[in-house]
């Protein structure tokens, strides 16, 4: 995989990551653009994977060293402090790419699969 590839899929993973945390930190600020955006950064990452199929292990590859920047970022963007944010991810892999996955939000999360999830494990319909 070309680097460029490699520095979109960490990007898009970490901007997913974030506004899924800036969903659960801050109920508050729930709005249809938060919401837009974790739709669209789901797409794309699930199209970038698509595109390259031998590649489908870097995105759980990078998904740990990912949540530990997307902490710093975090903390800068909502005011929370970075202790406050799991040492680890709060949210698995496979619940970051499920299109109905919004953590905490009663009522949102109902499938145990996707057609993400295909993706991640290496596997298309």
């Amino acid at each position: 995989m070309a680097r460029s590839q490699k520095k979109e899929i960490r990007g898009r993973l970490e901007v997913l990551i974030m506004h899924l945390l800036k969903w659960k930190y801050q109920p508050g600020r729930r709005t249809p653009s938060r919401k837009n955006t974790v739709f669209n950064q789901r797409q794309d990452l699930v199209e970038l994977i698509a595109d390259m199929p031998s590649e489908r292990p870097y995105l759980r590859e990078a998904f740990p060293n990912r949540y530990n920047a997307t902490r710093l970022s975090s903390e800068a963007e909502t005011g929370i402090a970075f202790v406050l944010f799991p040492d680890e991810c709060p949210f698995t892999l496979e619940q970051v790419m499920d299109i109905e996955f919004y953590p905490d939000e009663p009522g949102m999360y109902h499938r145990r699969t996707n057609s993400h999830e295909h993706y991640i494990a290496g596997h298309h319909p």
